[in-house]
């Protein structure tokens, strides 16, 4: 099996751990959400120990499942990216990897919600954390 270059930035081979976390493109969008969400990050962590940082992080500004669901939302669009580009040949854009992530976390969390209250996405585009609170 031929070592495959990571496609956001040509200068590593491409691995879980580099793709999701330690690229240098990767870790700017971490870099972003971090802002977005108001924490600090360290984003030279990779798997179950970016994971753990990242709930530590939240742990007491939103539930456990929300959580989750924006550190899922953002690792399934860095992997959505890399493959839009090798099979589409679409470009890959720092600004609108975050927006993606941005709505697809509203759009699974707004999915999940079960007491019929609707999260702005106004709201959810530009203070999470004030959203959640008026689940």
């Amino acid at each position: 099996m031929e070592d495959k270059l990571c496609v956001f930035c040509s200068a590593e081979n491409e691995d879980l751990d580099h793709l999701g976390f330690l690229c240098f493109f990767a870790a700017k969008v971490w870099e972003k959400i971090a802002v977005w969400l108001d924490i600090r990050l360290t984003v030279s962590l990779a798997g179950s120990a970016h994971f753990s940082s990242f709930f530590q992080e939240l742990r007491g500004k939103m539930e456990k499942k929300q959580i989750g669901i924006i550190w899922l939302a953002t690792i399934w669009s860095l992997w959505n990216s890399r493959n839009n580009f090798i099979f589409n040949n679409s470009d890959i854009v720092l600004d609108e990897v975050v927006v993606g992530i941005k709505m697809v976390s509203w759009i699974w969390l707004s999915a999940g919600v079960t007491n019929r209250v609707f999260i702005s996405f106004y709201f959810w585009f530009q203070a999470p954390l004030v959203a959640l609170k008026n689940l």
